[in-house]
């Protein structure tokens, strides 16, 4: 898989084709980890004006306008693994938990974002890793490159990192 620090839609693909060509074959529960898309992925003649607080218009993607009303929320972590993690994990998280956990180091699932090199978190992200903290899950946010994230993956479900190829 080819490392690359440009877009946040080029890191999210190469995280999903490692998952699928590495990850997987390595840990099958890896295949739980779910992206949502909560991005707009259209533009151009694709948009409707839409009246903002300020009375001004705004150009916005039919799929946003379509997600809002399916159900999208805005600020929820690009990625989710619906599972505790198999080996404790001791680096702070993104966001600190407000309360202890049952377990040092054990958390219910995990949650991460990962963002273009200045990219940066919105309010609406800070309020769902604050959601995902209250519940006693692992929040991570990776900037530039996708193989931080992998290697957090691979130590979750109770892997070590360092043994595999192309994580260095």
């Amino acid at each position: 898989m080819k490392r690359t620090t440009s877009s946040e839609t080029e890191l999210h693909i190469n995280l999903v084709s490692w998952l699928r060509q590495v990850g997987e074959p390595l840990s099958p529960q890896l295949r739980f980890v779910k992206h949502t898309p909560n991005e707009a992925l259209s533009s151009g003649e694709d948009t409707r004006a839409v009246r903002q607080a300020n009375g001004a218009y705004r150009n916005v993607p039919l799929s946003v306008l379509r997600g809002g009303l399916m159900g999208v929320r805005p600020g929820v972590f690009d990625f989710e693994f619906l599972c505790p993690n198999a080996a404790p994990i001791f680096d702070p998280p993104f966001l600190p938990l407000g309360g202890e956990l049952a377990a040092p180091g054990r958390y219910q699932g995990l949650a991460f974002e990962l963002k273009a090199a200045r990219g940066r978190i919105d309010p609406d992200q800070v309020t769902w890793a604050e959601h995902y903290a209250q519940n006693h899950w692992y929040t991570a946010v990776f900037y530039g490159d996708w193989a931080p994230a992998a290697r957090l993956l691979i130590r979750w479900v109770g892997g070590d990192p360092a043994r595999i190829r192309g994580l260095e």
